[in-house]
């Protein structure tokens, strides 16, 4: 992770003890990188033999008007030519997975509950967000990985 180097202080109760930490504000590219990261993990985790489909996007967005430097990302993507019967259970190990690595999970329901799949998950540790739907008639499930709004280092050294 590049960006801007920013020294923190950190003062204990314990006598004149003082932790020096490091903390580097993430890039642009860094956000990015990691919306790309979870968005492999999010494939990996539905464990399904089908290719992702036509509609990617990344969709940056400034989420602030402060120049610039509040910063957020938006990727969406699908995986099309699924049997109906593999998106219930793609969803549900996506779900498992996520909740085994400690993400909180907003929203999951099943059939009959609901007509398809749908599941919502926050990263507790950095904000991250998935948003998984599955749409039976298409064969497709669509997921949506978006970065919290954090403040980023110039991308330049």
């Amino acid at each position: 992770m590049s960006g801007a180097l920013v020294a923190l202080a950190i003062l204990s109760g314990c006598g004149n003890e003082v932790t020096i930490r490091e903390y580097r504000a993430p890039t642009r590219a860094d956000v990015d990188n990691q919306v790309t990261q979870y968005s492999s993990r999010v494939f990996d985790a539905l464990e399904v033999k089908a290719m992702t489909g036509m509609n990617e996007g990344r969709i940056p967005r400034d989420c602030s008007a402060s120049e610039g430097k509040i910063y957020g990302v938006d990727h969406f993507w699908q995986v099309d030519d699924l049997q109906s019967t593999e998106i219930g259970p793609a969803v549900t190990r996506l779900h498992d997975y996520l909740k085994a690595g400690g993400w909180d999970i907003g929203r999951y329901e099943t059939p009959p509950t609901v007509p398809s799949p749908v599941l919502s998950a926050t990263n507790p540790r950095d904000g991250y967000v998935i948003w998984v739907k599955g749409i039976e008639d298409q064969k497709r499930v669509a997921v949506q990985v978006a970065s919290p709004c954090v403040t980023v280092a110039s991308d330049r050294p």
